[in-house]
């Protein structure tokens, strides 16, 4: 029989859907997985056992338990360079950590419930931070220069721009009615209204003798005053009542409190004078563009000196930006260049706006298109909301990495970047979960944890909607993109929300203790071998404390680079450890994970030809590992444990190992697809490198 050997060397390609199973001719093939759970790709090629999550907090309202405890919204408030904090949203209210540490500093009343905290949206600027969500009047946040003085107000948005939604529940207009009374004109003459500083065109005054002369006067003077921007469209009527007198009314959508007008001849002869009475202020059937009413904006980003707000629940499709340089004041004026701006993306659909990203342009991310905004400065007057692509937007908030900004498609399905492309003068998107399109399911949350003080990998992390995580491990100048999935312990547990505060990764994880459903908020942490867990000091009393957020747990014990089992947390949260298990220093309680990874079927050249559809056998296998404790084939363990002399413990005492165990047997018989599946079967670390295959062929 024939025999050859493969090796796979590079991991970088993560989990390959199985449609891709037949693709032997690329090289993504090669350096793929058919699954991979709980490790991590790294850029130099291996995978490396996912860090285990320590425990934070539990989340929690102002009473004991949030009304609803389903939705949480994990935010990063950053003050300084060294000086960040956890916030954590749950119905109507928001609790405040300090990064790397579990104690609470604030608890700040909110007015979101529960089914609203999923799209909260934020965006900061030094110790003020802005909390938006459609249904409520912008939060502002502010930390007042140490840990624990923290206040809350609504944003003190002025200026608001005046729309006419003209629909039922618009404001009752009243008529704004001024009297202009001519002395002295002759018919020919012309003159000009002074409307609130906006100077209408010549307007020519026909005479006021005969009926014909009283309605063309009546005429030019409403054509033109309607033509000004003071007014709609529509509403400005004029009519003649008395000698010289003429009476505008300003009805409908032209309708509010206008200032007094004035007037003044501009040619003609003689002594000629304008006089204006205001008989009825006026009240407008505009409003506020948002309110309570309409709705608030829902997300928001700082760009070109302006915070720029996207969409409201009656204008969907609508940006808003500030006066330069004043983020609280909104007033578009008379369109100067640093006045503010309101702007609505004009398109075939209706295009509701999902997000806005400050990238090279200001990105605008819509539930039908993508658009940029290039014009610099930005101006009312320059403004141009520009299409790029079609693939439309899940409402979940964008990210950047590399020069990229990645975002999921409408539909759920697919992880896209958006990125300029020089050749073509505009931004275009790739696909990296293109040949794993099975890792991405709806997500409800995603963050990105660049290069950190360990690792250089920039890592995408999904919140699928089935409570799984997909991670992508991604390199753009290096061409990696590659997919791992991380599945939480516990019982009943699924992943709900992450986010990155400086270099660490929160995440919220939903499960059962002892009975009881609850969100609990972990830190990632590649130091950390069990999930949900608390480090403890012992003092050789034989009693573990401070496992309170696990009582009635049954848990697993790690210390000392020795896996323990599992034992019983009692009601008092405590271990009792038996007499051969206290002459360790440190101990870590909390719930096991198993990493695992399974390779794809070779693909190796014999004598007769190709051999990945035939019947085959993987007769032996070398595995060259990295600081790893325990390696399992097919659920055996390989001969990799030491035991020290000094700790009189079933399970041993693990020593990392760095090297190549060579020649393992006893795979299984003939197959096509047959790959043996690897594990890490207890708490300790791992990392693979790469394997040898050698592989008979029928």
């Amino acid at each position: 029989m024939a025999s050859t050997r493969y090796i796979q060397n590079n991991f970088t390609s993560g989990i390959l859907s199985p449609l891709a199973r037949g693709r032997v001719d690329i090289n993504q093939y090669y350096n793929g997985m058919e699954s991979c759970e709980n490790f991590v790709l790294l850029p130099q090629g291996g995978i490396r056992k996912r860090g285990g999550t320590g425990y934070v907090g539990k989340c929690l309202g102002l009473t004991a338990s949030p009304t609803d405890p389903s939705n949480v919204k994990l935010l990063s408030f950053s003050v300084e360079s060294d000086t960040h904090y956890l916030l954590v949203f749950t119905e109507d209210n928001c609790r405040i950590f300090k990064k790397d540490g579990a104690t609470v500093l604030a608890d700040l009343t909110m007015p979101f419930q529960s089914d609203e905290i999923p799209e909260i949206r934020a965006v900061q600027a030094e110790s003020v931070m802005l909390v938006f969500q459609e249904n409520h009047a912008p939060v502002r946040i502010i930390n007042g220069g140490d840990d624990v003085t923290w206040s809350t107000d609504t944003a003190p948005f002025g200026n608001i721009p005046q729309f006419d939604y003209d629909d039922a529940t618009s404001p009752t207009p009243t008529s704004d009615v001024q009297v202009i009374t001519f002395t002295g004109f002759n018919a020919g003459d012309t003159y000009q209204i002074d409307v609130e500083g906006v100077l209408s065109k010549n307007i020519t005054y026909a005479g006021d003798t005969s009926v014909d002369e009283q309605n063309s006067t009546a005429f030019n003077l409403q054509k033109n005053l309607q033509d000004m921007p003071n007014f709609g469209e529509t509403g400005v009527t004029v009519a003649r009542t008395g000698a010289g007198q003429y009476t505008v009314t300003s009805a409908d959508e032209s309708a509010k409190a206008f200032e007094l007008f004035s007037g003044f001849a501009t040619e003609g002869t003689g002594s000629k004078t304008i006089a204006v009475t205001h008989t009825t202020t006026g009240v407008p059937r505009s409003e506020d563009v948002w309110s309570a009413t309409r709705g608030y904006p829902r997300t928001a980003c700082f760009y070109d000196g302006r915070l720029w707000l996207g969409g409201t629940r009656s204008k969907p499709q609508s940006l808003f930006a500030s006066k330069a340089g004043s983020f609280y004041d909104y007033d578009t004026g008379e369109g100067d260049a640093d006045e503010a701006i309101f702007v609505t993306i004009s398109s075939r659909k209706l295009n509701r706006i999902n997000d806005v990203y400050p990238g090279r342009d200001l990105q605008i991310f819509t539930s039908g298109s993508e658009f940029v905004v290039r014009s610099k400065p930005v101006t009312p007057e320059s403004i141009t909301v520009d299409p790029q692509t079609s693939h439309g937007t899940l409402n979940l908030e964008v990210k950047e990495v590399d020069g990229a900004t990645f975002f999921i498609d409408r539909f759920g399905k697919k992880l896209l970047t958006y990125l300029y492309s020089f050749n073509e003068d505009a931004y275009a998107t790739s696909t990296p979960s293109v040949l794993s399109p099975e890792s991405i399911d709806t997500p409800v949350d995603m963050d990105i944890l660049t290069g950190t003080t360990s690792n250089d990998a920039n890592w995408v992390f999904l919140v699928n909607s089935d409570g799984t995580m997909s991670v992508l491990n991604t390199l753009r100048e290096q061409d990696i993109n590659g997919f791992t999935k991380f599945t939480p312990s516990g019982t009943n547990a699924l992943y709900k929300n992450v986010v990155v505060v400086d270099d660490a990764l929160y995440i919220v994880v939903n499960q059962d203790v002892d009975g009881i459903n609850g969100n609990y908020v972990v830190k990632w942490d590649f130091d950390k071998q069990l999930d949900n867990s608390v480090l403890i000091a012992h003092d050789k009393s034989g009693t573990l404390a401070g496992i309170g957020h696990l009582s009635g747990e049954t848990v697993s014990l790690y210390a000392d680079n020795n896996y323990l089992g599992e034992f019983l947390v009692t009601g008092s949260g405590t271990i009792l450890l038996p007499d051969d298990e206290q002459s360790y220093d440190n101990y870590e309680a909390g719930y096991l994970f198993t990493p695992t990874f399974k390779p794809l079927p070779p693909s190796t050249n014999v004598g007769s030809g190709n051999n990945f559809l035939r019947t085959k056998k993987v007769c032996r296998v070398n595995v060259q590992l990295y600081q790893t404790s325990l390696l399992a084939i097919d659920s055996e363990n390989l001969p990799s444990r030491s035991f020290n002399d000094s700790v009189d413990s079933p399970f041993g005492s693990l020593q990392v190992f760095t090297g190549i165990y060579e020649d393992v047997y006893n795979l299984q018989g003939w197959d096509r697809d047959y790959m043996p599946t690897f594990s890490i079967p207890e708490a300790g670390r791992g990392t693979i490198l790469s394997m040898d295959f050698e592989v008979e062929s029928a």
